[in-house]
Parts: structure tokens; C-alpha cells; sequence
């Protein structure tokens, strides 16, 4: 995927091959080798990230699929992780709020080669806000395509990380409606597949299980509650994206 994007000139580290192949084991682990591209931090979403993050994915998920696929799908690797929260109470509820998402329990009626981790610490940028590398391609699968989008609707607008996003600070329903807006409406002009609203809602919601459940297991929160969980889950669900939706 990494040269498929950088032979496209798209902002992804060149991958360097070894033997012909683009990756070397160690062990029984296989990684691939890249040119590590940094220069800015992104902290803060302009017009022309927003720009830039559509183009991206969007050709991201135009990559022909391969042959062989995975067969776990998002709901379930969603459910394995849930079972991992600890305190009761909230694995409950993040199990309840999973059932709830009926869009991504059918499965993904379309399919598409996904990156699987669209945080901003996945991104560095040039001072007027374009993006310079995009990196950590080690969960690309297959998968909807809203799964892609959703997580970068709740990481850059729901979700406060801390400074190297490896902890999570806390959640928050002050989403910038107009950015998001602009995403969503950039992107949906940009591919073939339609931007449905409902499955997109859903795997916002998913999208934000996987982020509670991550800070629940890494013990990030100090007072979280069960209510302030189910005000977020509500204002997701109320968003209104008619009005993001450009077809």
C-alpha cells in the first residue's frame, strides 16, 4: 500500500526493498523498511489539512483489492477488545452500545483496502497545514471505507489526546462542525462508493468504542463515568450529516 501511494506522489514514506521484497523479518515479526519523513507535528486541522487528508484516503481506499483477505472483521476485533476492560460496569455498557450498531454487525457492504489509523500523530504537516508524510501502515487491512473515515471524524474532533496520543486525555461533544463538515463533504466528492450515513454514524461509534476501550485497559482515566460516556454516545448518534453530504 505504502509504494502503491508513494508511486502516486502521495505524502507516504518511500519504502526501500531488500531481496526484492519490501519488508525483512525479525523473528517472526515482518517489517517494512521506509524512509522516516518528519517535520511538524499536526495539532491543528486548516483547510488545507482537511484538503489533503480527504485526497489521501480517498486514494487509499481507490487501491485495487488483493486476492486473500482477512476474515476477522472490525465488530469482532471491536468485541475482542471490549472483553479486555476490566471494570465491569463500563465493559457492559461497551458491549450493550456495540450490539447497537447495526450497520457494522451486517458487514461491510463495500469494501475497500483501509488504513485502519487515522490519528494525528499518524500525520505531520508543513506550516500552512498540508501534509508532509503520512505514517504506521501496520493496520491496513480490508475493510468499509467508513471505518477509515469515521475514526478520523472521532480522533480529530471527539477525541483530546494527549501530546504523543499514546494515552487519551478525555472525550469531548465540542466537535468543530464546519471542519468536520468540510472533510466529509471533500472526501465524499472525491470517491465512487457513497457516503451512507447511517453506516457512517455507526462506525463513529465504533470508532469511539475502540478509543474508550484503549484508555479503559491503559488505566488513562481517572474519574470517567458512565453517564459522561453516554452524553458523547448521544451526540454522535445527533449529528446531523444531511448536511455534510454533498450527493
Amino acid at each position: 500500500v505504502m509504494n502503491i501511494l508513494n508511486k502516486k506522489n502521495l505524502p507516504v514514506p518511500k519504502v526501500f526493498f531488500s531481496n526484492n521484497k519490501p519488508y525483512v523479518k525479525v523473528k517472526e515479526n515482518y517489517y517494512v523498511v521506509s524512509q522516516f519523513r518528519y517535520k511538524k507535528d499536526l495539532k491543528e486541522v486548516s483547510a488545507k489539512t482537511i484538503e489533503d487528508l480527504a485526497t489521501i484516503v480517498s486514494e487509499i481506499h481507490s487501491i485495487p483489492l488483493p486476492e486473500q483477505q482477512a476474515k476477522k472483521n472490525q465488530y469482532q476485533k471491536t468485541k475482542e477488545l471490549i472483553e479486555r476492560v476490566e471494570a465491569e460496569k463500563f465493559r457492559v455498557y461497551l458491549q450493550e452500545t456495540l450490539r447497537n450498531c447495526k450497520q457494522v454487525i451486517k458487514g461491510p457492504n463495500i469494501k475497500s483496502v483501509i488504513h485502519g489509523d487515522l490519528i494525528p500523530s499518524n500525520f505531520s504537516v508543513h506550516e500552512d497545514g498540508s501534509i508532509y508524510a503520512m505514517y504506521d501502515f501496520d493496520n491496513v487491512s480490508i475493510g468499509h471505507p467508513m471505518k477509515d473515515l469515521a475514526e478520523m471524524l472521532i480522533a480529530f474532533f471527539v477525541v483530546d489526546f494527549y501530546e504523543n496520543t499514546s494515552k487519551i486525555n478525555s472525550f469531548s461533544t465540542d466537535v468543530e462542525v464546519r471542519k468536520a463538515e468540510e472533510l466529509v463533504g471533500t472526501y465524499d466528492m472525491l470517491v465512487d462508493h457513497p457516503v451512507h450515513k447511517d453506516t457512517l454514524k455507526d462506525y463513529m461509534v465504533l470508532n469511539w468504542i475502540n478509543f474508550v476501550s484503549l484508555g479503559l485497559i491503559r488505566g488513562d482515566f481517572e474519574d470517567l463515568k458512565i453517564k459522561r460516556l453516554m452524553e458523547i454516545e448521544e451526540y454522535i448518534k445527533n449529528l446531523d450529516f444531511d448536511l455534510w453530504i454533498h450527493r
